[in-house]
């Protein structure tokens, strides 16, 4: 998709600008062995995706169906 590590990363803890606004992805974030891990669901990633102006979404590997907010 052309997002390295660090691009979602900033999503999580600064957001992105698109446009003019800000947007941030929301992700559970949990402490392993002193690390810092960050889970996104799907559906928080594909609503950050549509906030980013993006119209080919993905879709979940398992045929579940995403609940894609409307424009």
């Amino acid at each position: 998709m052309g997002f390295d590590s660090s691009f979602i990363r900033r999503a999580i803890v600064r957001g992105i600008t698109s446009g003019d606004r800000l947007v941030q992805l929301d992700a559970e974030v949990t402490i392993v062995r002193g690390r810092r891990q960050y889970r996104i669901h799907l559906d928080h990633f594909v609503a950050f995706l549509q906030a980013l102006g993006w119209q080919r979404l993905p879709t979940p590997a398992d045929g579940l169906a995403v609940e894609r907010a409307s424009r």
